[in-house]
């Protein structure tokens, strides 16, 4: 079966104090005698490479440690860098006595990907698996390997062999993502697609921490290839929709949200028919004004506003700019009040409601609603 990889349980649970090691190593003197002068020096060799790998491991800033060792190239410290060259010297002293001692080949392989030199831990991946052909574990360290140096179809073919699926680099993304840890759970989401390109839930992760890290074009190709796949997400075409919005591509926004309400989920209609009601107002042609009413009293109709219940303040607010704007004045004065029976600190609120008072003639609470709007330093936008 397939077992979550992770540097730390390779290394970190297991990193013993150098003294304990080259106690061991001691030890084994004593017990060989001068009988194998070669196995002495190989178990010396190892085992401080083994406590330099370690120490570059623990070196590592926790926040950017990687997954995987393959993944760690450009974040080494300096004290990292000397460690891991320690390590490989040692490694390499230790093959040239036993070269084909599966453990140290493997160990010599996670130092050189650990550096960045990728090529020569693929060959010791490959050793390593020729000598443990029943071990999944080097079968997904090889991928790996294969995976940053660019080589995708062979490390999808060693992540067979190591009985890894989709669906287990998938968790390991989603994990990675719940700690914020984006670019890593970019990184497994990539592999999950790697192994299964028919399965739109990893495009669609992508895609939506592409939209937390606010880069609007990437989030919208993954979302989409996401959807050409599994249109059936509302969320996700939600989001698209945002992100046209941050790239003030109206046409393509509105389009995105009218897909979105097709389908239900934990968005809610109501801020749906919000977007298009606010998109409509202020990006569209003048005249459709009317459609935009329709569209916020459905919102309000519906009054679903799951992932944002200020959206029903803010959907009040811009009711009552429409029937401001149509002369409707008592109504507009119900709507923004109603706005700020929600959102008291709504700002463009109390200017419009201020607004209203005026035109109507009640200029003391025209006079109050003013006061009111500039008492709040960060005012909500519009």
């Amino acid at each position: 079966m397939f077992k979550v990889p992770a540097v730390q349980w390779n290394v970190r649970a297991n990193s013993y104090p150098q003294w304990i090691l080259l106690a061991v190593g001691i030890g084994v003197l004593f017990f060989l005698g001068g009988k194998s002068s070669q196995i002495l020096s190989f178990l010396l060799h190892q085992s401080k490479g083994y406590v330099f790998l370690s120490n570059a491991v623990a070196s590592i800033d926790e926040e950017s440690f990687g997954s995987d060792y393959c993944f760690m190239d450009g974040i080494l410290n300096e004290e990292s860098i000397e460690f891991v060259e320690s390590a490989k010297q040692e490694l390499n002293s230790a093959n040239q006595v036993r070269p084909k001692d599966s453990q140290n080949l493997l160990l010599l392989a996670r130092s050189e990907c650990i550096s960045g030199n990728h090529e020569a831990a693929i060959k010791n991946y490959l050793l390593y698996t020729q000598l443990r052909p029943n071990n999944p574990l080097g079968f997904l360290e090889l991928g790996y390997a294969y995976d940053v140096n660019g080589q995708k179809e062979l490390a999808v073919q060693a992540w067979e062999r190591g009985d890894a699926t989709e669906h287990d680099f998938f968790k390991l993304g989603l994990n990675l993502g719940e700690e914020n840890k984006f670019e890593e759970a970019i990184k497994w989401y990539q592999r999950s697609i790697l192994i299964n390109p028919k399965w739109a839930m990893p495009y669609i992760k992508v895609g939506l921490i592409n939209v937390s890290l606010e880069e609007w074009e990437l989030a919208i190709d993954y979302l989409h290839k996401g959807l050409q796949l599994d249109n059936n997400d509302q969320y996700a075409w939600y989001q698209i929709g945002m992100a046209y919005e941050k790239m003030a591509m109206w046409d393509e926004a509105f389009t995105a949200y009218q897909s979105a309400l097709v389908h239900e989920g934990e968005i809610g209609k109501s801020n749906i028919y919000f977007r298009l009601g606010w998109i409509n107002q202020y990006h569209f042609p003048e005249e459709q004004y009317v459609i935009s009413m329709d569209f916020y009293q459905e919102a309000l109709r519906n009054d679903e506003y799951h992932t944002n219940p200020f959206q029903k303040s803010n959907t009040l607010y811009h009711l009552g700019n429409l029937l401001s704007k149509q002369n409707r004045l008592t109504e507009a004065v119900e709507s923004y009040l109603d706005s700020l029976e929600l959102n008291p600190e709504h700002f463009w609120a109390h200017i419009q409601l201020s607004k209203v008072y005026w035109r109507s003639g009640n200029i003391e609470l025209a006079i109050t609603e003013a006061q009111k709007a500039v008492t709040f330093i960060h005012p909500i936008k519009r």
